[in-house]
Protein backbone atom coordinates (compact mmCIF):
# COMPACT_ATOMS: atom_id res chain seq x y z
CA UNK A 1 0.00 0.00 0.00
CA UNK A 2 1.16 3.54 -0.74
CA UNK A 3 0.95 5.36 2.63
CA UNK A 4 0.65 8.99 1.40
CA UNK A 5 -2.19 8.19 -0.99
CA UNK A 6 -3.98 6.04 1.57
CA UNK A 7 -3.76 8.82 4.18
CA UNK A 8 -5.08 11.33 1.69
CA UNK A 9 -8.14 9.17 1.04
CA UNK A 10 -8.83 8.92 4.80
CA UNK A 11 -8.52 12.70 5.24
CA UNK A 12 -10.92 13.39 2.36
CA UNK A 13 -13.52 11.04 3.82
CA UNK A 14 -13.19 12.76 7.22
CA UNK A 15 -13.55 16.20 5.64
CA UNK A 16 -9.95 17.18 6.40
CA UNK A 17 -7.36 18.72 4.17
CA UNK A 18 -4.71 16.83 2.21
CA UNK A 19 -1.11 17.54 3.30
CA UNK A 20 0.53 15.19 0.80
CA UNK A 21 1.00 15.71 -2.94
CA UNK A 22 -1.52 13.96 -5.20
CA UNK A 23 1.14 12.77 -7.59
CA UNK A 24 3.13 9.65 -6.82
CA UNK A 25 6.87 10.21 -7.38
CA UNK A 26 7.24 6.52 -8.20
CA UNK A 27 4.45 6.55 -10.77
CA UNK A 28 5.53 6.13 -14.42
CA UNK A 29 4.90 8.78 -16.99
CA UNK A 30 2.21 8.17 -19.64
CA UNK A 31 4.87 7.34 -22.25
CA UNK A 32 6.41 4.73 -19.94
CA UNK A 33 3.13 3.23 -18.77
CA UNK A 34 2.27 -0.32 -19.83
CA UNK A 35 -0.80 -0.70 -22.05
CA UNK A 36 -3.78 -0.87 -19.71
CA UNK A 37 -7.41 -1.84 -20.14
CA UNK A 38 -8.37 1.35 -21.98
CA UNK A 39 -5.59 0.84 -24.52
CA UNK A 40 -6.56 -2.82 -24.97
CA UNK A 41 -10.21 -1.90 -25.57
CA UNK A 42 -9.27 0.78 -28.11
CA UNK A 43 -6.97 -1.71 -29.85
CA UNK A 44 -9.72 -4.34 -29.97
CA UNK A 45 -12.21 -1.82 -31.39
CA UNK A 46 -9.69 -0.70 -34.03
CA UNK A 47 -9.00 -4.34 -34.95
CA UNK A 48 -12.73 -5.06 -35.20
CA UNK A 49 -13.31 -2.04 -37.42
CA UNK A 50 -10.34 -2.95 -39.63
CA UNK A 51 -11.74 -6.45 -40.13
CA UNK A 52 -15.41 -5.54 -40.51
CA UNK A 53 -15.23 -2.14 -42.17
CA UNK A 54 -14.89 -3.51 -45.74
CA UNK A 55 -17.98 -5.65 -45.11
CA UNK A 56 -19.88 -2.65 -43.76
CA UNK A 57 -18.82 -0.54 -46.75
CA UNK A 58 -19.86 -3.28 -49.16
CA UNK A 59 -23.19 -3.77 -47.39
CA UNK A 60 -23.98 -0.06 -47.12
CA UNK A 61 -22.89 1.00 -50.59
CA UNK A 62 -25.49 1.73 -53.25
CA UNK A 63 -23.66 -0.51 -55.69
CA UNK A 64 -22.36 -3.67 -54.03
CA UNK A 65 -20.32 -4.52 -57.12
CA UNK A 66 -18.48 -1.20 -57.09
CA UNK A 67 -17.04 -1.56 -53.57
CA UNK A 68 -15.97 -5.16 -54.18
CA UNK A 69 -14.34 -4.15 -57.46
CA UNK A 70 -12.28 -1.46 -55.74
CA UNK A 71 -11.16 -3.94 -53.07
CA UNK A 72 -10.26 -6.45 -55.78
CA UNK A 73 -8.15 -3.87 -57.61
CA UNK A 74 -6.30 -2.96 -54.39
CA UNK A 75 -5.61 -6.60 -53.47
CA UNK A 76 -4.56 -7.50 -57.01
CA UNK A 77 -2.14 -4.55 -57.14
CA UNK A 78 -0.61 -5.70 -53.85
CA UNK A 79 0.19 -9.13 -55.28
CA UNK A 80 1.34 -7.87 -58.68
CA UNK A 81 -1.65 -9.06 -60.72
CA UNK A 82 -2.72 -5.52 -61.56
CA UNK A 83 -0.18 -3.75 -63.78
CA UNK A 84 -1.26 -0.24 -62.83
CA UNK A 85 -2.47 1.58 -59.72
CA UNK A 86 -5.93 0.74 -58.27
CA UNK A 87 -7.03 4.37 -58.80
CA UNK A 88 -6.03 4.26 -62.48
CA UNK A 89 -7.78 0.89 -62.90
CA UNK A 90 -10.99 2.35 -61.46
CA UNK A 91 -10.68 5.41 -63.73
CA UNK A 92 -10.19 3.20 -66.81
CA UNK A 93 -13.16 1.04 -65.81
CA UNK A 94 -15.46 4.05 -65.53
CA UNK A 95 -14.19 5.51 -68.82
CA UNK A 96 -14.86 2.25 -70.67
CA UNK A 97 -18.27 1.94 -69.01
CA UNK A 98 -19.20 5.41 -70.26
CA UNK A 99 -18.02 4.67 -73.81
CA UNK A 100 -20.04 1.45 -74.00
CA UNK A 101 -18.49 0.37 -77.30
CA UNK A 102 -14.71 0.27 -77.77
CA UNK A 103 -12.13 -1.53 -79.91
CA UNK A 104 -8.37 -1.95 -80.21
CA UNK A 105 -7.81 1.64 -81.36
CA UNK A 106 -9.75 2.97 -78.36
CA UNK A 107 -7.52 0.99 -75.99
CA UNK A 108 -4.36 2.24 -77.73
CA UNK A 109 -5.56 5.85 -77.42
CA UNK A 110 -6.38 5.39 -73.72
CA UNK A 111 -2.99 3.80 -73.10
CA UNK A 112 -1.22 6.68 -74.84
CA UNK A 113 -3.21 9.42 -73.08
CA UNK A 114 -2.72 7.85 -69.62
CA UNK A 115 0.91 6.87 -70.33
CA UNK A 116 0.45 3.21 -69.38
CA UNK A 117 1.20 -0.03 -71.20
CA UNK A 118 -1.35 -2.26 -72.91
CA UNK A 119 -0.67 -5.08 -70.46
CA UNK A 120 -2.33 -2.94 -67.75
CA UNK A 121 -5.61 -3.14 -69.68
CA UNK A 122 -5.21 -6.90 -70.00
CA UNK A 123 -4.71 -7.25 -66.25
CA UNK A 124 -7.90 -5.22 -65.60
CA UNK A 125 -9.82 -7.37 -68.09
CA UNK A 126 -8.63 -10.57 -66.40
CA UNK A 127 -9.75 -9.43 -62.96
CA UNK A 128 -13.18 -8.32 -64.22
CA UNK A 129 -13.66 -11.49 -66.24
CA UNK A 130 -12.73 -13.85 -63.39
CA UNK A 131 -14.64 -12.03 -60.69
CA UNK A 132 -18.21 -12.98 -59.87
CA UNK A 133 -19.14 -9.49 -58.73
CA UNK A 134 -21.70 -8.87 -61.46
CA UNK A 135 -22.46 -10.13 -64.97
CA UNK A 136 -22.12 -6.57 -66.27
CA UNK A 137 -18.49 -6.37 -65.11
CA UNK A 138 -17.73 -9.83 -66.50
CA UNK A 139 -19.15 -8.76 -69.85
CA UNK A 140 -17.01 -5.62 -69.84
CA UNK A 141 -13.95 -7.70 -68.95
CA UNK A 142 -14.60 -10.04 -71.89
CA UNK A 143 -15.01 -7.14 -74.34
CA UNK A 144 -11.89 -5.45 -72.96
CA UNK A 145 -9.87 -8.64 -73.42
CA UNK A 146 -10.98 -8.87 -77.08
CA UNK A 147 -10.08 -5.20 -77.59
CA UNK A 148 -6.61 -5.73 -76.09
CA UNK A 149 -6.08 -8.71 -78.39
CA UNK A 150 -7.13 -6.56 -81.34
CA UNK A 151 -4.48 -4.07 -80.20
CA UNK A 152 -1.93 -6.94 -80.55
CA UNK A 153 -1.29 -7.34 -76.82
CA UNK A 154 0.22 -10.88 -76.55
CA UNK A 155 -1.05 -11.66 -73.03
CA UNK A 156 -4.64 -10.84 -74.01
CA UNK A 157 -4.47 -13.08 -77.08
CA UNK A 158 -3.02 -16.01 -75.11
CA UNK A 159 -5.66 -15.58 -72.38
CA UNK A 160 -8.52 -15.43 -74.92
CA UNK A 161 -7.39 -18.52 -76.84
CA UNK A 162 -6.76 -20.36 -73.57
CA UNK A 163 -10.35 -19.67 -72.40
CA UNK A 164 -11.82 -20.64 -75.78
CA UNK A 165 -9.73 -23.83 -75.86
CA UNK A 166 -10.86 -24.81 -72.38
CA UNK A 167 -14.53 -24.17 -73.26
CA UNK A 168 -14.29 -25.75 -76.72
CA UNK A 169 -15.28 -22.47 -78.43
CA UNK A 170 -12.42 -22.04 -80.90
CA UNK A 171 -14.82 -22.59 -83.81
CA UNK A 172 -16.77 -19.40 -83.00
CA UNK A 173 -16.34 -16.45 -85.38
CA UNK A 174 -15.13 -13.88 -82.81
CA UNK A 175 -12.09 -16.07 -81.98
CA UNK A 176 -10.80 -15.98 -85.58
CA UNK A 177 -8.73 -12.80 -85.03
CA UNK A 178 -7.14 -14.00 -81.75
CA UNK A 179 -6.19 -17.30 -83.44
CA UNK A 180 -4.52 -15.39 -86.28
CA UNK A 181 -2.54 -13.32 -83.77
CA UNK A 182 -1.59 -16.51 -81.89
CA UNK A 183 -0.12 -17.91 -85.11
CA UNK A 184 1.97 -14.73 -85.45
CA UNK A 185 3.22 -15.13 -81.86
CA UNK A 186 4.19 -18.74 -82.57
CA UNK A 187 6.21 -17.63 -85.60
CA UNK A 188 7.87 -15.00 -83.39
CA UNK A 189 8.91 -17.85 -81.04
CA UNK A 190 6.85 -16.74 -78.04
CA UNK A 191 7.19 -19.82 -75.76
CA UNK A 192 3.79 -19.34 -74.09
CA UNK A 193 2.05 -19.21 -77.46
CA UNK A 194 4.02 -22.26 -78.61
CA UNK A 195 2.97 -24.30 -75.58
CA UNK A 196 -0.68 -23.32 -76.06
CA UNK A 197 -0.58 -24.12 -79.78
CA UNK A 198 1.07 -27.48 -79.04
CA UNK A 199 -1.70 -28.37 -76.60
CA UNK A 200 -4.26 -27.55 -79.27
CA UNK A 201 -2.36 -29.81 -81.68
CA UNK A 202 -2.54 -32.61 -79.10
CA UNK A 203 -6.33 -32.32 -78.92
CA UNK A 204 -6.49 -32.47 -82.72
CA UNK A 205 -4.36 -35.63 -82.79
CA UNK A 206 -1.34 -33.90 -84.38
CA UNK A 207 1.13 -35.40 -81.94
CA UNK A 208 4.33 -34.96 -83.97
CA UNK A 209 3.56 -31.27 -84.59
CA UNK A 210 2.86 -30.82 -80.88
CA UNK A 211 6.15 -32.49 -79.92
CA UNK A 212 8.09 -30.27 -82.35
CA UNK A 213 6.56 -27.12 -80.84
CA UNK A 214 7.35 -28.26 -77.30
CA UNK A 215 10.95 -28.88 -78.30
CA UNK A 216 11.20 -25.42 -79.86
CA UNK A 217 9.73 -23.82 -76.72
CA UNK A 218 12.24 -25.58 -74.48
CA UNK A 219 15.12 -24.43 -76.68
CA UNK A 220 14.07 -20.84 -75.96
CA UNK A 221 15.93 -20.83 -72.64
CA UNK A 222 19.04 -22.29 -74.22
CA UNK A 223 19.20 -19.49 -76.79
CA UNK A 224 18.68 -16.83 -74.12
CA UNK A 225 21.40 -18.42 -71.98
CA UNK A 226 23.86 -18.23 -74.88
CA UNK A 227 22.98 -14.58 -75.54
CA UNK A 228 23.37 -13.69 -71.86
CA UNK A 229 26.69 -15.52 -71.67
CA UNK A 230 27.90 -13.55 -74.68
CA UNK A 231 26.78 -10.38 -72.90
CA UNK A 232 28.64 -11.55 -69.76
CA UNK A 233 25.48 -11.56 -67.64
CA UNK A 234 24.65 -14.09 -64.96
CA UNK A 235 21.92 -16.74 -65.06
CA UNK A 236 19.76 -14.93 -62.50
CA UNK A 237 18.91 -12.37 -65.15
CA UNK A 238 17.95 -15.20 -67.45
CA UNK A 239 15.22 -16.28 -65.01
CA UNK A 240 13.91 -12.70 -64.85
CA UNK A 241 13.82 -12.36 -68.64
CA UNK A 242 12.36 -15.76 -69.48
CA UNK A 243 9.75 -15.85 -66.72
CA UNK A 244 6.21 -15.17 -67.87
CA UNK A 245 5.01 -11.59 -67.42
CA UNK A 246 2.05 -12.86 -65.42
CA UNK A 247 1.90 -15.93 -63.15
CA UNK A 248 -1.30 -17.10 -64.85
CA UNK A 249 0.39 -17.42 -68.26
CA UNK A 250 2.10 -20.52 -69.54
CA UNK A 251 5.76 -20.29 -68.58
CA UNK A 252 8.72 -21.69 -70.46
CA UNK A 253 9.20 -24.45 -67.88
CA UNK A 254 5.70 -25.84 -68.43
CA UNK A 255 6.83 -26.92 -71.93
CA UNK A 256 9.12 -29.53 -70.36
CA UNK A 257 6.24 -30.93 -68.31
CA UNK A 258 3.83 -30.96 -71.25
CA UNK A 259 6.45 -32.63 -73.44
CA UNK A 260 7.10 -35.28 -70.77
CA UNK A 261 3.38 -36.02 -70.52
CA UNK A 262 3.19 -36.34 -74.31
CA UNK A 263 6.14 -38.75 -74.37
CA UNK A 264 4.55 -40.89 -71.67
CA UNK A 265 0.96 -40.84 -72.93
CA UNK A 266 1.24 -40.88 -76.71
CA UNK A 267 4.66 -42.38 -77.46
CA UNK A 268 5.06 -44.65 -74.40
CA UNK A 269 8.64 -43.35 -74.11
CA UNK A 270 9.36 -43.52 -70.37
CA UNK A 271 13.02 -42.57 -70.65
CA UNK A 272 12.43 -39.28 -72.49
CA UNK A 273 9.38 -38.58 -70.34
CA UNK A 274 11.44 -38.78 -67.15
CA UNK A 275 14.20 -36.62 -68.68
CA UNK A 276 11.65 -33.94 -69.60
CA UNK A 277 10.04 -34.04 -66.16
CA UNK A 278 13.45 -33.77 -64.50
CA UNK A 279 14.31 -30.67 -66.53
CA UNK A 280 10.95 -29.10 -65.74
CA UNK A 281 11.25 -29.94 -62.04
CA UNK A 282 14.93 -29.67 -61.17
CA UNK A 283 15.78 -26.77 -63.51
CA UNK A 284 12.46 -24.97 -63.77
CA UNK A 285 10.84 -25.82 -60.42
CA UNK A 286 7.51 -26.68 -62.07
CA UNK A 287 5.24 -28.29 -59.41
CA UNK A 288 3.43 -30.37 -62.03
CA UNK A 289 6.77 -31.86 -63.09
CA UNK A 290 7.65 -32.71 -59.47
CA UNK A 291 4.28 -34.43 -59.08
CA UNK A 292 4.80 -36.38 -62.31
CA UNK A 293 8.28 -37.50 -61.20
CA UNK A 294 6.85 -38.70 -57.89
CA UNK A 295 4.47 -41.07 -59.69
CA UNK A 296 7.44 -42.91 -61.25
CA UNK A 297 8.68 -43.63 -57.72
CA UNK A 298 5.55 -45.70 -57.04
CA UNK A 299 6.14 -49.08 -58.65
CA UNK A 300 2.58 -50.31 -57.99
CA UNK A 301 0.02 -47.46 -57.59
CA UNK A 302 -2.63 -49.92 -56.35
CA UNK A 303 -0.35 -51.14 -53.56
CA UNK A 304 2.14 -48.28 -53.16
CA UNK A 305 5.42 -48.46 -51.28
CA UNK A 306 6.49 -44.89 -50.52
CA UNK A 307 10.13 -44.00 -51.13
CA UNK A 308 12.15 -41.07 -49.83
CA UNK A 309 12.30 -39.54 -53.32
CA UNK A 310 8.51 -39.83 -53.65
CA UNK A 311 7.82 -37.79 -50.52
CA UNK A 312 10.55 -35.28 -51.44
CA UNK A 313 9.06 -34.63 -54.89
CA UNK A 314 5.48 -34.49 -53.63
CA UNK A 315 6.42 -32.12 -50.80
CA UNK A 316 8.15 -29.75 -53.22
CA UNK A 317 5.08 -29.81 -55.49
CA UNK A 318 2.73 -29.31 -52.54
CA UNK A 319 4.82 -26.38 -51.28
CA UNK A 320 4.04 -24.70 -54.61
CA UNK A 321 0.28 -25.24 -54.23
CA UNK A 322 -0.23 -28.45 -56.21
CA UNK A 323 -3.48 -29.79 -54.73
CA UNK A 324 -2.99 -33.48 -55.55
CA UNK A 325 0.53 -33.35 -54.14
CA UNK A 326 -0.71 -31.63 -50.97
CA UNK A 327 -3.28 -34.39 -50.56
CA UNK A 328 -0.60 -37.06 -51.11
CA UNK A 329 1.69 -35.51 -48.47
CA UNK A 330 -1.19 -35.23 -46.00
CA UNK A 331 -2.18 -38.85 -46.63
CA UNK A 332 1.42 -39.97 -46.07
CA UNK A 333 1.74 -38.27 -42.67
CA UNK A 334 -1.78 -39.26 -41.59
CA UNK A 335 -0.83 -42.96 -41.53
CA UNK A 336 -0.32 -44.75 -38.24
CA UNK A 337 3.28 -45.77 -37.46
CA UNK A 338 2.27 -49.41 -38.02
CA UNK A 339 0.89 -48.63 -41.49
CA UNK A 340 3.93 -46.50 -42.34
CA UNK A 341 6.32 -49.33 -41.39
CA UNK A 342 4.54 -51.62 -43.86
CA UNK A 343 4.11 -49.14 -46.74
CA UNK A 344 7.42 -47.26 -46.76
CA UNK A 345 11.07 -47.91 -47.47
CA UNK A 346 13.50 -47.46 -44.53
CA UNK A 347 14.49 -43.99 -45.77
CA UNK A 348 10.87 -42.86 -46.19
CA UNK A 349 10.00 -44.24 -42.74
CA UNK A 350 12.70 -42.04 -41.20
CA UNK A 351 11.15 -39.04 -43.00
CA UNK A 352 7.75 -40.08 -41.63
CA UNK A 353 9.10 -40.17 -38.07
CA UNK A 354 10.78 -36.78 -38.48
CA UNK A 355 7.53 -35.36 -39.95
CA UNK A 356 8.30 -31.91 -41.23
CA UNK A 357 12.04 -31.97 -41.83
CA UNK A 358 11.47 -31.52 -45.58
CA UNK A 359 10.63 -28.28 -47.32
CA UNK A 360 7.72 -26.48 -45.73
CA UNK A 361 5.03 -24.53 -47.52
CA UNK A 362 6.29 -21.53 -49.42
CA UNK A 363 3.80 -19.00 -48.05
CA UNK A 364 4.62 -16.43 -50.73
CA UNK A 365 3.68 -18.88 -53.48
CA UNK A 366 0.68 -20.14 -51.53
CA UNK A 367 -0.78 -16.68 -50.96
CA UNK A 368 -0.20 -15.75 -54.61
CA UNK A 369 -1.93 -18.95 -55.68
CA UNK A 370 -4.87 -18.27 -53.35
CA UNK A 371 -5.02 -14.72 -54.67
CA UNK A 372 -5.32 -15.98 -58.22
CA UNK A 373 -7.88 -18.65 -57.35
CA UNK A 374 -10.02 -16.33 -55.24
CA UNK A 375 -10.38 -13.77 -58.03
CA UNK A 376 -12.96 -16.24 -59.32
CA UNK A 377 -15.16 -15.78 -56.25
CA UNK A 378 -16.75 -12.99 -54.25
CA UNK A 379 -14.20 -13.32 -51.45
CA UNK A 380 -11.43 -10.76 -51.29
CA UNK A 381 -8.09 -12.47 -50.86
CA UNK A 382 -5.77 -11.43 -48.05
CA UNK A 383 -2.17 -12.13 -47.12
CA UNK A 384 -3.11 -14.04 -43.98
CA UNK A 385 -5.83 -16.25 -45.46
CA UNK A 386 -3.82 -19.47 -45.49
CA UNK A 387 -2.36 -18.79 -42.04
CA UNK A 388 -5.88 -18.36 -40.63
CA UNK A 389 -7.03 -21.48 -42.43
CA UNK A 390 -4.20 -23.63 -41.07
CA UNK A 391 -4.51 -22.21 -37.55
CA UNK A 392 -8.24 -22.91 -37.58
CA UNK A 393 -7.67 -26.52 -38.63
CA UNK A 394 -4.76 -27.00 -36.24
CA UNK A 395 -6.82 -25.81 -33.28
CA UNK A 396 -9.16 -28.73 -33.83
CA UNK A 397 -6.34 -31.14 -32.89
CA UNK A 398 -5.49 -30.92 -29.20
CA UNK A 399 -1.95 -30.91 -27.84
CA UNK A 400 -2.52 -34.41 -26.54
CA UNK A 401 -2.66 -35.63 -30.13
CA UNK A 402 0.56 -36.53 -31.91
CA UNK A 403 2.21 -33.59 -33.64
CA UNK A 404 2.42 -35.60 -36.88
CA UNK A 405 -1.35 -35.29 -37.29
CA UNK A 406 -1.12 -31.50 -37.12
CA UNK A 407 1.55 -31.59 -39.84
CA UNK A 408 -0.74 -33.79 -41.98
CA UNK A 409 -3.70 -31.52 -41.29
CA UNK A 410 -1.82 -28.46 -42.58
CA UNK A 411 -1.37 -30.08 -45.98
CA UNK A 412 -4.90 -31.47 -46.16
CA UNK A 413 -6.21 -27.99 -45.27
CA UNK A 414 -4.44 -26.61 -48.33
CA UNK A 415 -5.68 -29.45 -50.55
CA UNK A 416 -9.30 -29.06 -49.42
CA UNK A 417 -9.42 -25.28 -49.81
CA UNK A 418 -11.78 -24.41 -52.68
CA UNK A 419 -11.69 -23.71 -55.52
CA UNK A 420 -11.51 -26.31 -56.97
CA UNK A 421 -13.46 -28.77 -54.85
CA UNK A 422 -11.36 -31.78 -53.81
CA UNK A 423 -13.56 -34.41 -52.15
CA UNK A 424 -10.77 -36.79 -51.10
CA UNK A 425 -9.03 -34.02 -49.14
CA UNK A 426 -12.23 -33.24 -47.20
CA UNK A 427 -12.60 -36.92 -46.33
CA UNK A 428 -8.98 -37.02 -45.16
CA UNK A 429 -9.59 -33.98 -42.92
CA UNK A 430 -12.46 -35.83 -41.25
CA UNK A 431 -10.39 -38.97 -40.77
CA UNK A 432 -7.61 -36.94 -39.12
CA UNK A 433 -10.16 -35.41 -36.75
CA UNK A 434 -11.29 -38.96 -35.95
CA UNK A 435 -7.74 -40.12 -35.18
CA UNK A 436 -7.20 -37.10 -32.95
CA UNK A 437 -10.27 -38.07 -30.91
CA UNK A 438 -12.49 -35.24 -32.22
CA UNK A 439 -15.49 -37.26 -33.37
CA UNK A 440 -17.97 -34.45 -32.75
CA UNK A 441 -15.81 -32.10 -34.80
CA UNK A 442 -15.68 -34.74 -37.57
CA UNK A 443 -19.48 -35.00 -37.48
CA UNK A 444 -19.81 -31.22 -37.78
CA UNK A 445 -17.56 -31.32 -40.86
CA UNK A 446 -19.80 -33.97 -42.43
CA UNK A 447 -22.90 -31.91 -41.67
CA UNK A 448 -21.22 -28.84 -43.16
CA UNK A 449 -20.41 -30.74 -46.36
CA UNK A 450 -23.85 -32.38 -46.68
CA UNK A 451 -25.38 -29.48 -48.72
CA UNK A 452 -22.52 -29.97 -51.22
CA UNK A 453 -23.35 -33.62 -51.81
CA UNK A 454 -23.43 -33.18 -55.59
CA UNK A 455 -19.75 -32.14 -55.53
CA UNK A 456 -18.70 -35.59 -54.28
CA UNK A 457 -18.47 -38.71 -56.40
CA UNK A 458 -20.65 -41.68 -55.47
CA UNK A 459 -17.78 -43.60 -53.87
CA UNK A 460 -16.65 -40.52 -51.89
CA UNK A 461 -20.15 -39.96 -50.54
CA UNK A 462 -20.36 -43.62 -49.52
CA UNK A 463 -17.15 -43.14 -47.52
CA UNK A 464 -18.66 -40.12 -45.76
CA UNK A 465 -21.81 -42.09 -44.91
CA UNK A 466 -19.69 -44.91 -43.53
CA UNK A 467 -17.75 -42.45 -41.34
CA UNK A 468 -21.05 -40.92 -40.18
CA UNK A 469 -22.35 -44.32 -39.06
CA UNK A 470 -19.03 -45.10 -37.38
CA UNK A 471 -19.06 -41.82 -35.45
CA UNK A 472 -22.64 -42.25 -34.27
CA UNK A 473 -21.89 -45.78 -33.11
CA UNK A 474 -18.85 -44.57 -31.12
CA UNK A 475 -19.86 -41.47 -29.24
CA UNK A 476 -23.51 -42.32 -28.71
CA UNK A 477 -22.60 -45.61 -27.03
CA UNK A 478 -20.06 -44.82 -24.31
CA UNK A 479 -18.57 -41.32 -24.18
CA UNK A 480 -16.42 -41.95 -21.09
CA UNK A 481 -14.71 -44.99 -22.59
CA UNK A 482 -14.16 -42.89 -25.72
CA UNK A 483 -12.14 -40.22 -23.91
CA UNK A 484 -10.05 -42.74 -21.96
CA UNK A 485 -8.95 -44.62 -25.05
CA UNK A 486 -8.14 -41.52 -27.11
CA UNK A 487 -4.38 -41.69 -26.61
CA UNK A 488 -4.29 -45.45 -27.17
CA UNK A 489 -5.65 -45.00 -30.69
CA UNK A 490 -3.02 -42.40 -31.53
CA UNK A 491 -0.12 -44.78 -30.91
Amino acid sequence: MNVPNATGRLLRRAGGTRHFPRTNPHRRSISQRKPGLRFAVKKSVAKYEAVNRPKAVAAGALSRGESLRQQTFRSAAKYGYLKTSPAMAEEIYKALQEKGQFDGKTIEELAKSNNIELIAFTSIARLLLRSQISKEQQSLGSRLLHACSAAKEPNATIELVKIAHRRDQLHLAHFKAPLSHLAVLVREMDPRAMVLQAQMFEDQGKLKEALTLYQKATSFKTRWREMLRDAELDDDQLDIITKSEDPTDYGVDSAYTAMGALYARAFNDTENAIKSFEKGALEGGDPEAFHALAQYELKDPDNPVYTEKYIEYETKAAASCHLEAAYAVAKFYAMTPKEAAQKTTPGAYKVFLRAGSHERMDFTLVTRWLARMLTGSNRIFSNTLLNKLIKWYSRQVTRSAKWRLIWALQWSALASHPPPFYGDAHILNIRIFMRAGHRKRAMKEIERLTPQKEMFSESQWMQLEQIRREIKGEYVGDVKRDSKTKMRRLR
